[in-house]
């Protein structure tokens, strides 16, 4: 089934622009021109992401935002800020009420592109880590659980190799199935394993930056930075602000 984007903005240019966008990634839309509106939408059908724009009528993007995070029954959805307000504080402000994305208007359509790709990605990622494999009997769900459980055991030492052997597969045979399942390379699907490993400890307020990032796996704190903040659209600093 694919995925469904809830695009919440009142201009219209701006929302078709959006939405022509995420179709063109293969992903269906859902549209609200403000946060009333999208609260309505989300209570019929939950969204697997959210780019919402900050300044609205009736209901704004911060509002909106800190009644998502607040709520236990959607406090999981990605949610990416779209909005012309570029000052640091608005934005840090979106961080600390639990944004998972940040983009400044007017904005490239490529970088847009790729935090609604990485943040889909990294959702699934995680879904797929927290499913029971005895409650299941799905071949997929089965592979990811597996995978997941051999990359935390060895996430200091991953390679191809040492998985693939893991997992009694040939390399090649090991990227094709994870291809197919998830769209996804290998090394592109480790190191958003790992960043979502980082990105927790950082939450759960027990590890600093350094600490985060070699629990995680990561050789060098500059590339863990820039690695971070290329998946997430902020630095990992900005967490434990």
């Amino acid at each position: 089934m694919k995925e469904v984007i809830l695009i919440v903005e009142d201009d219209f240019g701006i929302r078709e622009t959006v939405t022509d966008l995420i179709h063109t990634l293969g992903y269906l839309t859902m549209e609200a021109q403000n946060g009333e509106e999208a609260l309505q939408l989300i209570n019929l059908k939950k969204p697997h992401l959210i780019i919402s724009d900050i300044m609205m009528p009736r209901m704004d993007g911060i509002e909106l935002l800190s009644r998502l995070k607040s709520d236990k029954s959607f406090c999981t959805i990605p949610i990416i800020m779209l909005t012309a307000k570029a000052d640091f504080e608005t934005q840090l402000n979106t961080f600390r009420i639990g944004a998972d994305g940040y983009v400044k208007k007017p904005f490239d359509l490529r970088e847009l592109a790729y935090k609604i790709r990485n943040l889909i990605n990294l959702r699934n990622n995680l879904l797929r880590s927290q499913v029971d494999v005895e409650q299941s009997h799905d071949p997929e769900w089965e592979f990811i659980l597996k995978l997941n459980q051999f990359l935390e055991v060895h996430i200091h030492d991953i390679s191809l190799e040492g998985i693939a052997l893991l997992m009694k597969m040939s390399t090649s045979g090991l990227q094709k199935k994870l291809k197919k399942y998830s769209s996804q390379s290998f090394q592109d699907y480790v190191r958003i394993f790992k960043l979502s490993k980082a990105k927790s400890h950082l939450e759960s307020g027990d590890c600093n930056v350094s600490e985060a990032a070699e629990k995680a796996g990561f050789k060098s704190l500059s590339s863990f930075s820039k690695s971070f903040k290329e998946q997430f659209g902020y630095s990992p600093k900005e967490m434990i602000i």
